[in-house]
């Protein structure tokens, strides 16, 4: 498995862009350990979440700092993974013609998943 690390400060990477950020930060001091940031959580979160074989599909917040994004799976599973940057929150979710209400902590990934009905 191939995963970019980073120093503490963010500082020791191989080119890319100027503000990335790593799954992993690591000690260069000689010490041994490592950190999970915030990107590791994220990108655990969605490989524990989201088939493999699943396809994006649109999905839209109208809330500032709440970001969306919604897969379907091969056998019709929707899941909706919701970030939330800020406060607890109440959000209203929207789909087809239901809607229903979910609460998100604050600073949280919240995964909403269902099997589309036949």
């Amino acid at each position: 498995m191939l995963f970019r690390s980073l120093d503490p400060q963010g500082t020791v990477h191989l080119g890319g862009c100027g503000n990335c950020t790593g799954l992993l930060s690591v000690p260069i001091n000689g010490s041994s350990g490592f950190t999970v940031e915030a990107d590791g959580y994220l990108t655990g979160h969605l490989n524990r979440t989201i088939p493999v074989g699943s396809r994006r599909i649109h999905a839209e917040a109208n809330q500032s700092n709440l970001i969306v994004s919604a897969f379907v799976s091969e056998d019709g599973l929707i899941n909706v993974v919701l970030y939330n940057d800020s406060g607890t929150r109440g959000v209203v979710f929207i789909w087809r013609d239901s809607k229903f209400r979910v609460s998100l902590p604050q600073k949280s990934i919240t995964t909403l998943t269902w099997q589309i009905p036949n």
